[in-house]
This record gives structure tokens, sequence and C-alpha cells, in this order.
């Protein structure tokens, strides 16, 4: 995505009416509600754009982020001073819901 929201340098994130232009495989750049900021790339967008899922990078998996989620996302172009290097932060410094440990779940008889 080259044009539209979010697409220019100096542009304010894209509203969530604006996710509508995501695209499966657009590079994008998440900062979530605590400040750290993840790249990764459009999985799905939900018909109405009310839901999408990323691949964030570094392989921290597949996050689902949804309209009443408080995240800033741009185009990854559009912000790379907010993540200039590689993106390896200690786990510590991963969003509430990647950081907990796995659950295991009881195997069935």
């Amino acid at each position: 995505m080259l044009n539209g929201p979010g697409s220019h340098p100096g542009r304010p994130p894209l509203s969530r009416e604006d996710w509508v232009f995501l695209n499966i495989n657009d590079r994008i750049c998440v900062r979530w509600e605590n400040g750290v900021v993840n790249y990764g790339t459009v999985d799905v967008v939900a018909p109405d754009a009310s839901i999408f899922w990323i691949w964030l990078d570094s392989g921290r998996g597949r996050v689902a982020l949804h309209e009443d989620d408080n995240v800033s996302v741009w185009f990854e172009e559009e912000r790379p001073w907010l993540c200039p290097e590689p993106l390896t932060p200690p786990s510590n410094n991963l969003p509430e819901c990647l950081s907990a440990a796995p659950v295991r779940l009881p195997m069935a008889d």
C-alpha cells in the first residue's frame, strides 16, 4: 500500500476505519498501549476490517488486532524510526498477551 491514510511520512497512524486499506502481506508497524513497538506482516483481514491478524517478526507468533484494542498501526515504510534495528527485545518487553507462559491443556483419554 503506497497511497492512502498512514502511507506518507509524518502522517498519524491508521484510524480503525482505514484498516480496510490493509492487505495480506502488507508490512506494518504496531505500537501497543504499553509503548512497545513490533513489526509484522498482515496475514488476514476480516471483511469488515474490524479485526486483522499479523505474523510478528522474530518468530513472536501470530496475533489478532481488534478495533477495540488500544494500538497504533502504520505501514512499515513510514515509521522506520520507531524500531530502527531488528526486533530483538527481551521477553519482558512483549505485550502482556504475548509474554504469558504457555498453557498446557490436559490430554484427552
